[in-house]
């Protein structure tokens, strides 16, 4: 007989999290660093840079629903979802290394060449990574259909995602990329090499300890239905209110961190603040998470959504209005770019650039708690708001899609890939947005204006000076963008009515429903 229990153990939730690892890797360097890599580096433009991830981002939407059909429909004694997680982690890990460094052999070639070879690998991980995220996000109905149960592995999870994300911020540091004006060839392409071979080790470790409930159980198999899939479900209210939420909240998300590097660095002038910011959040994001558990087991998850949200748009307030570091008070002098270290295009724009001498975390610590001091405790704002804006939408979800499918039916994966559909089209958007809005402010791509020669030995330890415009474009992403894509996921759920009472009502009919039958 099927094993049909909602209880799940502590270690079943712990290979869950870990499961996660690779998600988060991929997640936070491409969302830290992908635009950033192409613009300062490889020097692609701005406008071209949100164009190549607008569409990789697209391609994977596109591809979710049809993944999360295919592995509806597997039948092995692995199950349904652990086969695919098994059969594409390494083309998934082998192609994340190729996308940070293959493009650096194209830097001194066109613009073409290096969009066209950067799409077609960004196109290809996207595809295995779809293969994968889909049945492991699918996974926890697999595992779970209590109401609690899930909020307790969605906490193991996220927790796990924090982590993963804050050795995804802390090894580009030591690599020294968090500098986004010097050379960092060397470095990406480390960078790649390193999260590939962790992508696997977390991987598997995951995917080999855990095991689905009913695998053994036979399922009809149906075929791919645009209209049922992608039509249908969005009459579901629940569904749709909680598809349009998630995509707001990871867009939320994904501005914050597609932006960070260019606001430490142009807007702030302290590169490297990274690793204490995006590191510091993280950190203190974990602590938070069990206290997003507490609100959500005494409230209501959509009540923990709208805290999470309110508390982070306060942080976004504080940092709207942090100041630039005052370089010229510290003695340091802006440098005029030479001619001979430009390309032709950019000669005679004024250019300038500056050192970097706040390079030890001490040192540029000091100057915050001396000059701003505001900004440590908007840090902290900052990182319980985001606990609760990684744990709270996801578990969301899997509520929502019980009231979307019929009794009987296992087509989980399938509207999983409807809601990362929806969720990643949000994210294109924005990054094509992002680069857009970064091209017409005029920033200034460092790996476009300046020789690779200038670039690797001129502009090691310095700072690219960008326009007034492009620094409020860039402060404007950061802060404004967020805050307003986190308001309107608190508005997608006013209506949303599902609580802890409705999901054990709703799974109690299926199972007379199914019993009936």
């Amino acid at each position: 007989m099927a094993e049909t229990t909602s209880k799940v153990t502590k270690r079943t939730k712990f290979f869950y999290a870990l499961g996660d690892f690779p998600l988060s890797f991929s997640a936070t360097l491409i969302g830290f660093f992908l635009m950033i890599y192409l613009t300062n580096t490889i020097g692609v433009s701005a406008f071209w840079a949100g164009a190549i991830i607008f569409i990789g981002i697209f391609w994977d939407a596109v591809t979710d629903p049809i993944a999360g059909y295919l592995n509806d429909n597997v039948k092995s004694p692995l199950g349904r979802r652990r086969k695919y997680i098994i059969l594409f982690l390494v083309p998934m890990a082998i192609t994340f290394f190729a996308l940070f460094s293959v493009p650096s052999l194209l830097r001194e070639g066109t613009e073409f060449a290096k969009v066209l070879v950067t799409l077609s690998i960004y196109l290809l991980f996207t595809t295995f990574i779809t293969l994968v995220a889909t049945p492991f996000s699918a996974l926890i109905n697999d595992l779970s259909d209590d109401y609690d149960e899930r909020t307790s592995m969605m906490t193991y999870r996220m927790i796990g995602s924090v982590l993963g994300t804050l050795i995804a911020v802390a090894i580009p540091e030591v690599l020294g990329l968090s500098n986004a004006s010097q050379d960092n060839t060397a470095g990406y392409v480390a960078m790649g090499l390193i999260f590939a071979i962790l992508m696997l080790v977390f991987g598997f470790a995951s995917v080999l300890n855990l095991k689905e409930r009913n695998k053994g159980t036979k399922h009809a198999r149906v075929p791919f239905e645009f209209q049922k899939y992608f039509i249908a479900s969005w009459k579901n209210p629940p569904f749709r209110q909680a598809c349009i939420m998630f995509m707001l909240s990871i867009a939320c998300m994904n501005f914050i961190q597609g932006n960070l590097v260019y606001f430490l660095n142009y807007k702030m002038l302290l590169p490297a603040l990274f690793l204490p910011i995006a590191g510091g959040v993280m950190v203190f994001a974990v602590l938070f998470m069990p206290i997003w558990t507490m609100i959500s087991r005494k409230t209501s998850k959509r009540t923990a959504y709208i805290l999470s949200i309110g508390v982070l748009c306060v942080a976004l307030l504080v940092m709207a209005f942090v100041p630039a570091y005052d370089y010229a008070a510290a003695g340091v002098q802006a440098q005029l770019a030479e001619a001979t270290l430009l390309r032709p295009d950019y000669q005679g724009l004024g250019i300038a650039f500056i050192e970097d001498i706040n390079t030890d975390y001490l040192t540029v610590l000091t100057v915050l708690w001396t000059n701003i001091p505001w900004v440590f405790p908007a840090v902290l704002l900052l990182a319980f708001g985001f606990a609760g804006l990684q744990m709270v939408p996801f578990s969301i979800v899997p509520d929502a899609i019980n009231f979307a499918i019929g009794t009987g039916e296992k087509k989980e994966g399938a509207f999983f890939g409807v809601v990362t559909f929806v969720q990643k089209l949000g994210w294109a958007l924005g990054m094509l947005l992002t680069g857009a809005i970064l091209n017409w402010a005029g920033y200034i791509e460092p790996a476009k204006a300046f020789t690779a020669d200038a670039q690797a030995e001129v502009l090691a330890g310095t700072i690219v000076l960008q326009s007034p415009e492009a620094v409020l474009a860039i402060s404007l992403l950061f802060t404004v963008l967020p805050m307003a894509f986190g308001i309107l996921g608190i508005l997608s759920l006013s209506h949303y009515k599902i609580d802890r009472a409705a999901l054990r009502e709703r799974i109690e009919q299926n199972n007379a429903d199914k019993e009936a039958a």
